[in-house]
């Protein structure tokens, strides 16, 4: 008979939440598009890479698409 061992690894990884660093302030929208970088906005403490997801809760009001890590307001009309 061949003798035998077991071995029980344990491994526990926290992840912390990423943080707001600098407030999204009230948006004025004029009838141009406006750009927030949101990487300048949140930061990671585990340094991981963050991933934004957008979307309007007045899309007939505003558009509003990801470009990399950039929100892009884009007015549709007046609300």
């Amino acid at each position: 008979s061949t003798p035998s061992s077991s071995i029980n690894i344990s491994l526990t990884y926290f992840n912390n939440a990423p943080t707001l660093i600098s407030n999204l302030n009230s948006q004025t929208i004029g009838n141009e598009p406006v750009e927030i970088s949101l990487i300048e906005k949140f930061n990671d403490p585990d340094n991981d890479p963050l991933k934004f997801t957008v979307s309007s809760s007045s899309p007939d009001i505003a558009k509003v698409t990801l470009n990399d890590s950039k929100l892009i307001i884009n007015p549709i009309k007046s609300g």
